[in-house]
């Protein structure tokens, strides 16, 4: 569900392990919070991607479309 702009297919995102890189343990079947950092599609929590419960999900995006002036 993008905030802004058109969403592109994407095979695979890349992040670290956690600890030092910033990378964001994933499991499938849970929600995320994806802000890519570069066109290779780098994502860490030190650039605020992250889980998101699945309940907060609809509440969070309103949130981010009001920031971005999108309602």
């Amino acid at each position: 569900m993008p905030i802004k702009g058109s969403p592109k297919k994407i095979e695979k995102i890349r992040t670290g392990f956690g600890g030092g890189d910033c990378g964001i343990p994933m499991t499938i079947g849970q929600a995320y919070v994806i802000f890519f950092e570069n066109e290779q599609h780098h994502i860490g929590s030190c650039g605020a991607s992250g889980q998101i419960q699945r309940y907060q999900e609809k509440e969070f995006v309103q949130k981010l479309k009001g920031l971005v002036g999108e309602q």
